[in-house]
């Protein structure tokens, strides 16, 4: 009798691109500034931090645009990673139909993400946000906006935008601004 694998090929690349993309969602919570405690801050409050704070830590708030640039081709880089992988267990012939069905479902939920990323920024640049990049993960959307500060007005059109092409609640939006 023939001993059956249990960790194909196909299951070990879907397992490496769920382990990654679980990393990217951790990363992108971990570093675009998301919020402890969600109870006692509002979206687009600013902190003050006084200069005689010992604890203060100096940040630079002038990134350039090519800062949105390089977030939008490491976004793009990783999704066609992403696709390319799926493809390949799809085109597989030793992928079995289970393998095949759950890259091509992954494959899908990448494509439906990456069309809604592309189109919030857009409907953003067309709202006068010059520059916007949007990442979209499980339950929560990031949008960094060049700005120095963001109205009510400003962020309300941020969060129609992303809830007119998603389905996530609006306190799982995120915006970040970004001064140039």
């Amino acid at each position: 009798m023939k001993a059956q694998k249990y960790f194909t090929k196909g299951k070990l690349a879907l397992a490496c691109m769920v382990l990654l993309l679980g990393t990217a969602v951790w990363l992108n919570t971990r570093y675009t500034g998301a919020l402890k405690d969600n109870n006692t801050k509002y979206m687009g409050e600013v902190a003050y931090v006084s200069s005689n704070d010992e604890n203060a830590v100096a940040v630079s708030a002038t990134p350039e645009e090519s800062y949105f640039d390089s977030l939008k081709d490491k976004r793009d880089n990783a999704y066609k990673e992403s696709v390319e992988s799926l493809e390949e267990i799809i085109n597989r012939s030793d992928s079995s139909p289970e393998e095949k069905k759950t890259a091509n479902d992954t494959l899908a939920l990448l494509i439906k993400r990456h069309t809604d990323e592309t189109e919030i920024e857009n409907v953003l640049t067309a709202k006068g946000f010059k520059n916007a990049t949007v990442s979209i993960g499980d339950d929560s959307v990031s949008v960094a906006v060049k700005s120095e500060e963001l109205t009510p007005a400003q962020s309300e059109q941020i969060r129609d935008a992303v809830t007119g092409q998603t389905l996530i609640e609006i306190n799982k939006i995120k915006i970040i601004t970004a001064n140039g």
